[in-house]
């Protein structure tokens, strides 16, 4: 059973289960998944879906409606605020002053997600939390290039190292790493422990830069990359709380009596960037629906929402210097908590569907929409390569075209399928290979808009 606030500021409850998510698909999931400093089991944790029961008297976080986080605070952005104050603009266009504009940085081109769960012992990330959120992951990364979730939203954005200082755009090209379990002790807490939103008290309370010491200590031991085209979400267990320093003014996970944070994204030295996404199935970081914000019957579910946001904030404005407005909002804050569309499966309300999975997100903040939208709805081109050889030992000639209803200037992204790759603005390359074989070509076609084609094709070099 769960517990939750419908937008009609009633309390309600779900008892449906949907069993994808538990049981034989969420072992599936998880398999492979590595496990750090010991098991992640734990004696006498509870079993099953990972759903929290939440007390009838809860009422949502008491926070002030007046008070508001900026999205911004130095190097950590995208802050998603919690409680009551994130209603403050429920039926507003966007929270920021938008349009976004570019600042100069760099954006993401490609990204791989990893997720960290960190259950030291004594508490627990049910398995079922754990798989629905490798689910959702992988759901996004079978979609890529696809244009009917909020992921194809931020294709739109762009950084200026193309072909001769131009334009270089996102692409929805989002894949999946893997994860990893780290049952490793807790340091003693460098912050108070507080009041929750659903007035339980914490048992830990620690800093950002405890949780960046955590995520690079997992990231050393997996032996994974880092680089701007790497992110890592480091999820924690129900009652961790964490503040941004000593002072609690300054932000905290999800308070009771004060403006709080659900999330946020960051880097570490430039060159790794991370999102912290603290146990989000608490009464101020749920979408305020209609029925109910659990389409799938998990406390993943609210924290997808959550990641999403962060997500495709690292896409446009990984490092806090690309993509966003006159008020410090990114992409993802300009929509945060904002009334949308949504249906209801029998289960719970859902706002996307995505690899055939339904979700409860926001939408995504759009320039060329000047709005929140939950997908591109833009015309995409439509293009094909064709190739032979150059003349050269092991040389081949690759020849694009493309058409768009829209536009007629075109960049061209390719992957030669031997390591090598290159972004031009004319549609005819050259390339020479190290040895013949049958190589995996890849090819992006972007518009001048930055939507964006893929095509795939095996090219034997003789």
């Amino acid at each position: 059973m769960r517990i939750f606030r419908n937008t009609s500021g009633r309390l309600a409850a779900s008892w449906k289960l949907r069993g994808a998510l538990a049981g034989v698909a969420a072992a599936g999931l998880l398999t492979g998944m590595g496990v750090l400093s010991g098991s992640a089991a734990v004696a006498g944790a509870p079993q099953g879906a990972g759903f929290a029961v939440k007390g009838l008297g809860q009422t949502a976080s008491p926070q002030s409606g007046g008070t508001r986080f900026l999205p911004r605070r130095g190097r950590l952005l995208g802050i998603l605020p919690s409680g009551s104050a994130r209603f403050a603009h429920a039926a507003a266009t966007a929270n920021g002053t938008p349009p976004l504009t570019y600042h100069g940085g760099p954006v993401q081109h490609a990204t791989k997600a990893y997720a960290i769960f960190w259950a030291p012992a004594g508490h627990y990330i049910p398995p079922a939390y754990r798989a629905a959120v490798a689910q959702y992951f992988n759901d996004v990364s079978k979609a890529d290039y696809a244009t009917g979730n909020v992921y194809a939203a931020s294709t739109q954005y762009y950084d200026k190292t193309g072909p001769g200082g131009g334009k270089n755009w996102v692409s929805y090209n989002v894949t999946y790493g893997g994860s990893a379990i780290s049952t490793s002790a807790v340091p003693a807490s460098g912050c108070a422990n507080y009041t929750l939103g659903d007035f339980s008290t914490t048992w830990a309370c620690l800093l950002d830069s405890q949780l960046r010491s955590q995520i690079s200590s997992v990231i050393s031991a997996q032996k994974w990359p880092t680089g701007l085209r790497y992110q890592y979400f480091l999820f924690t267990p129900p009652g961790m709380g964490s503040c941004f320093d000593t002072n609690p003014a300054d932000g905290c996970y999800d308070p009771a009596f004060t403006a709080g944070y659900c999330a946020y994204h960051s880097n570490i030295g430039g060159t790794t960037l991370y999102a912290s996404q603290p146990w989000a199935d608490i009464s101020g970081c749920q979408y305020s629906v209609p029925d109910n914000p659990y389409p799938n019957d998990d406390g993943a579910d609210t924290v997808i929402n959550v990641v999403s946001h962060e997500q495709n904030e690292t896409m446009t404005d990984p490092l806090g210097n690309a993509w966003y407005d006159s008020s410090g909002y990114e992409n993802g804050d300009e929509c945060a908590w904002l009334s949308e569309t949504t249906h209801f499966n029998g289960i719970g309300d859902y706002s996307q569907t995505i690899s055939g999975n339904e979700y409860m997100m926001q939408f995504e903040w759009s320039n060329r929409a000047s709005n929140c939208v939950a997908k591109n709805t833009y015309a995409q081109p439509t293009g094909s390569f064709t190739f032979g050889p150059s003349g050269t030992t092991h040389g081949e000639t690759f020849t694009a075209s493309a058409t768009d209803s829209d536009d007629t200037a075109f960049t061209y992204l390719w992957n030669f399928g031997d390591g090598a790759s290159t972004l031009v603005s004319t549609p005819t390359v050259t390339h020479t290979y190290a040895a013949s074989g049958t190589y995996s070509v890849t090819l992006v076609i972007f518009d001048a808009h930055g939507d964006q084609v893929r095509v795939i094709k095996s090219v034997p070099v003789s």
